[in-house]
């Protein structure tokens, strides 16, 4: 079974997400009962966004992974996805019990928090995602593009337009995304500085894209 298990894992690692899920399968024909494999099964079904399957595969791997925290944080997403925000908060408080301050927990506590309308407490986990965001190796594991999007929507949502014009402004200037230049033109145009244009002008040039050819009048 090693050779099998690092074939999921291998395939896993490649993103052949389907193709792991095969692989387990086919394990599970032979070991019906192996904790591990249920493990990754769930795992390529949460990457494939088969979050039923997903949910299915871990409980039946949690017996024998009560301490994991990738098993019991994965739970947790899975209940998020599925809008069963009660369990996942359960699995989150263990995922955090496990192990503290991780920016998963953080992370889909904002976004709970957020799809519940408690927008307060999903501005207070989403700040503490931005700082334990920068303790994570660049591995595609957490990404700040999906974090900034969240936070922009809180900001939003909390009805503070300063602070979502000075915040979409800032990112901006960081780093061009067609998507926040063209909320930015369409609601205060007179707050685009000219570092902002440049760089729409100069992404302009390399990417033909939606949103930038919908905010062109202010290029």
């Amino acid at each position: 079974m090693t050779d099998t298990f690092q074939a999921i894992i291998d395939a896993v690692k490649k993103q052949e997400y389907h193709h792991a899920e095969n692989l387990c399968w086919s394990a599970l024909k032979s070991q019906p009962n192996s904790s591990l494999i249920q493990k990754w099964l769930g795992i390529a079904l949460l990457h494939q966004k088969k979050y039923e399957g997903a949910l299915d595969a871990l409980l039946q791997s949690l017996p024998d992974h009560k301490n994991d925290f990738d098993v019991i944080n994965n739970i947790a997403f899975s209940y998020r996805h599925l809008e069963d925000y009660a369990n996942a908060i359960i699995y989150l408080d263990k995922a955090d019990k496990i192990k503290p301050d991780q920016y998963a927990v953080a992370f889909n506590r904002a976004n709970i928090s957020f799809n519940l309308k408690n927008y307060d407490v999903a501005f207070d986990f989403a700040n503490r995602c931005f700082e334990l965001i920068k303790d994570i190796p660049g591995d595609g594991l957490a990404s700040d593009k999906n974090l900034i999007s969240l936070y922009l929507e809180i900001l939003i949502a909390r009805n503070n337009t300063d602070e979502t014009i000075n915040f979409i402004k800032k990112e901006l200037e960081k780093k061009f995304d067609a998507r926040m230049f063209f909320d930015l033109s369409n609601t205060v145009p007179q707050e685009i500085t000219e570092k902002i244009k440049i760089q729409a002008q100069d992404f302009a040039l390399n990417e033909e894209n939606y949103f930038l050819s919908r905010a062109a009048a202010f290029l």
